[in-house]
């Protein structure tokens, strides 16, 4: 059963501040020889911080301010007008559907969640390549959230018709538009990686 309580002081750092972990997702990028991509994500967010706080105990008997922190970070999510949905469930956790689409040609590089709280990115290397990384909190952090029966579990997907270098996706399929699967059953494993080449 989850529970804030053990993961207090591990939490309470500020660099932890406006980050989000993903779990129980299914999340889906499209990305075209031509730079073109679309990415999708439905699944659960955890804010780390609204999770240190409950943790600390912040809200004990407060249901009036643990309501305005709630609408404070659903605020903070939607500043990205991607997200089509979100709502508060349980525990610090949101529920969120996401929809982004862009041009690796124009905007040179995408993140989500967002820059300061990167679970994918894409950037654009120069010379028609494009890196695909992951990014993951550090072991002690992973720790005690572990510990607290949160973890980051789901599949992400990926289509494309640009030449790949290098990837290390669970499975392949598929001739042209190639479909590349990654299936996340803990933070602890290694994050998806691919390096293609436009044009």
């Amino acid at each position: 059963m989850r529970t804030a309580r053990p993961i207090l002081a591990l939490l309470a750092v500020v660099m932890l501040a406006g980050c989000y972990m993903p779990d129980r997702f299914e999340a889906g990028l499209q990305i075209r020889r031509d730079g073109k991509y679309a990415f999708t994500y439905k699944g659960e967010l955890t804010s780390l911080q609204l999770l240190r706080k409950l943790g600390m105990g912040e809200f004990d008997g407060d249901a009036d301010g643990f309501r305005e922190y709630v609408a404070i970070f659903e605020r903070d999510l939607r500043r990205d007008s991607g997200f089509q949905e979100v709502s508060y469930w349980r525990q610090a956790t949101f529920r969120a559907r996401y929809l982004h689409e862009g041009d690796l040609d124009r905007d040179r590089s995408f993140n989500f969640v967002r820059l300061n709280s990167r679970f994918l990115g894409l950037k654009n290397m120069g010379d028609g390549r494009v890196e695909l990384s992951g990014n993951r909190l550090p072991k002690a952090y992973q720790d005690a959230l572990l510990e607290g029966g949160f973890d980051s579990r789901g599949t992400f997907r990926l289509w494309t018709d640009a030449r790949v270098i290098d990837h290390n996706a669970d499975t392949v399929e598929g001739q042209g538009l190639v479909l590349y699967t990654w299936r996340i059953q803990s933070m602890r494993q290694e994050l998806p990686r691919m390096v293609l080449q436009l044009g």
